[in-house]
């Protein structure tokens, strides 16, 4: 009835109806109930919407206090499929304290460092707490406990291969949603079990102050946060929120509020889009994704910055900022910035300092110019122009006549060569050796490289299946894991009880890949997939780091073949001469730059990781 009142704008009678509603939570349920948590939701927006600010802010943060500690509660039990299930189920609350924080940050700046602080906790939380539950799982030494993992994978490896079995050649004794359900069962035993699955999440409660301690004088870290806005349960807007943090802060986080979010998702995006792809210029997506950023940096320090960390959220996820070329310079943003992409600001904090191995402890696995076709009748070759593979309706199937990719061959055996004369272990599959069942048994290589055809299927729409087949496809790539992936040997002509020839992001969460520095997609659209707010993209890149790859390289659309395999030779050669990973990477798209000098050939892959 407060909630009524609230809408019909009588606040004097909602007030006094909310109050109450909330003591009566409190009394019955307790402050620790979720109830609770949302009546105190519910006046905090009353007192918002009459501009109490100061009233609304005390409801507000015991609201995320309530979150948080629930979040702290509940992830331990549950599985990855329920985090994400449960985490949807409250994100709204956290979201309704962000956009309180950009009304009040103008009256009361000092809010911003709250907003900070929960950024750090919640920013990509499932990705962080499954990475710890696998570590400590690893390092338990719990044997029992370890066993029930392994079987855990196993069952996964059994549901993947059965999913892409036609429903025709299957076990009719065997039911998908069954062996799914079993699966996730297992999955919280594990978690009820294991004592240290209690502490995934039990991470210190790192503040802004952290990060700013990580950060030498001329470095910047930036959180970005998608944020919707509802009134009276209404969409009314999209913006963005950035919170900037330098060594230089005092006593609050800068925050900037990007109004022009619905632009940035939709016109600006496609202006972006078909300027990369028709190789045209591109005079305004540098004022709509970066202008007023770098505007807010410029006015904190006139010396510039060395270094930028930058944590992304939705549609940042689907561009790559080095390629926004600068109106008024004519440069390109990664001619005039050194640009950083990291999951989180606490990633700054939690990261160990990594000695550089020597070459000779490396070993590295380079697969590329796969035969898409075992029966040796691949014939059909591209023009170099790309490695996209168009018209992949279903994952699994077989295609007509997949494109051998000549660029592929030539980048292996480069970088092969590369490597050993930097006495780097080496195993090159190539052909018929480039199967998906050589690169199930991999176990902890230091370099992994993939150059062949890569894919992403967007969502498929709902609408009346006709078959049964067509039926339980819809229904499987409702999950973005099963949506994304890369072409291997024998894809075109897949055997029944074989592995299919397509590693899908699915598959490649279960790789062995704990102890891997550098994973490297030279595909097409690698970096695409299903984003989430807050926790990234769901895809290859997210598999690959959950399989335990400290770094990948990615791509965010269809590819050159000649100018990646240029790119990638060049990449390895300035690491191997002793530069960083990013620093050689960054050397390696100028120097492309010269001979190809649209974005669309230099700018397609991107690095995330450490």
């Amino acid at each position: 009835m407060g909630i009524f009142y609230r809408y019909q704008a009588i606040y004097q009678k909602a007030e006094l109806l909310q109050i109450e509603a909330k003591d009566i939570q409190e009394k019955i349920l307790g402050k620790e109930h979720p109830y609770y948590a949302k009546s105190c939701n519910s006046l905090a927006i009353l007192y918002k919407v009459q501009g109490l600010y100061q009233k609304a802010e005390l409801l507000y943060k015991e609201v995320v206090q309530n979150k948080t500690e629930q979040i702290k509660t509940l992830f331990p039990t549950l599985s990855e499929a329920e985090k994400q299930d449960y985490f949807s189920s409250i994100s709204s609350l956290f979201l309704n304290f962000t956009n309180f924080t950009t009304l009040y940050y103008p009256q009361n700046k000092k809010i911003s460092q709250d907003l900070f602080n929960q950024q750090l906790f919640l920013k990509g939380i499932i990705f962080s707490s499954t990475q710890k539950m696998k570590n400590q799982i690893n390092s338990s030494k719990d044997s029992v406990l370890i066993n029930q993992y392994e079987d855990w994978k196993i069952q996964k490896k059994d549901y993947i291969s059965l999913f892409q079995t036609p429903i025709s050649k299957r076990d009719s004794t065997l039911n998908l949603t069954q062996l799914a359900s079993q699966i996730n069962e297992l999955e919280r035993e594990i978690s009820k079990k294991s004592e240290s699955f209690k502490s995934t999440t039990n991470q210190k409660e790192y503040t802004w102050k952290d990060v700013k301690q990580t950060l030498s004088k001329k470095e910047a870290a930036i959180e970005i946060i998608r944020l919707i806005r509802w009134s009276n349960g209404k969409l009314i807007d999209t913006v963005y929120v950035a919170l900037i943090l330098t060594q230089q802060t005092k006593d609050y986080p800068e925050l900037l509020v990007l109004e022009n979010g619905k632009e940035m998702e939709n016109g600006a995006l496609s202006f972006y889009q078909n300027n990369v792809e028709f190789k045209l210029d591109d005079n305004e997506s540098y004022n709509q994704y970066w202008k007023p950023i770098q505007d807010k940096l410029d006015g904190l320090s006139k010396k510039g910055y060395s270094k930028i960390y930058f944590s992304a959220d939705g549609i940042y996820h689907k561009i790559n900022l080095n390629v926004l070329q600068n109106p008024k310079t004519g440069k390109y943003l990664v001619e005039e910035q050194n640009v950083q992409l990291i999951t989180s600001s606490r990633d700054l904090i939690e990261q160990k300092d990594n000695l550089k191995k020597n070459f000779e402890e490396y070993n590295a696995f380079l697969l590329g110019y796969p035969s898409y076709n075992l029966n040796g009748k691949d014939t059909l070759k591209t023009n170099g122009e790309d490695r996209s593979l168009n018209g992949l309706q279903r994952i699994i199937g077989a295609q007509t006549v997949v494109p051998v990719l000549e660029g592929t061959k030539i980048e292996t055996n480069k970088i092969n060569s590369l490597l050993k004369q930097n006495n780097i272990s080496t195993t090159l599959l190539q052909n018929q050796e480039a199967t998906e069942e050589n690169i199930k048994a991999l176990k902890n290589p230091t370099i992994l490289h993939f150059a062949t055809h890569g894919f992403f299927i967007n969502e498929i729409t709902t609408g009346e299946a006709k078959t049964l087949q067509e039926a339980e496809d819809r229904s499987l790539l409702k999950n973005p894991f099963l949506r994304s992936g890369l072409l291997l040997a024998g894809c075109q002509n897949p055997q029944t009880g074989e592995e299919d020839g397509i590693l899908s992001a699915e598959e490649a969460m279960n790789l062995n890949l704990d102890e891997t520095e550098l994973v490297v997609l030279s595909a097409c659209e690698t970096g695409l997939g299903d984003v989430h707010n807050g926790e990234g993209v769901y895809g290859l890149q997210r598999a690959f780091r959950q399989a335990g790859a400290k770094t990948v390289i990615m791509s965010l659309w269809k590819v050159s073949d000649e100018a990646t395999q240029l790119l990638m030779t060049t990449f390895y050669d300035e690491f191997l001469s002793g530069k960083s990973k990013r620093k050689a990477f960054k050397i390696a798209q100028l120097k492309l730059k010269s001979t190809y000098p649209e974005p669309y050939y230099w700018g397609a892959f991107v690095m995330v990781g450490e």
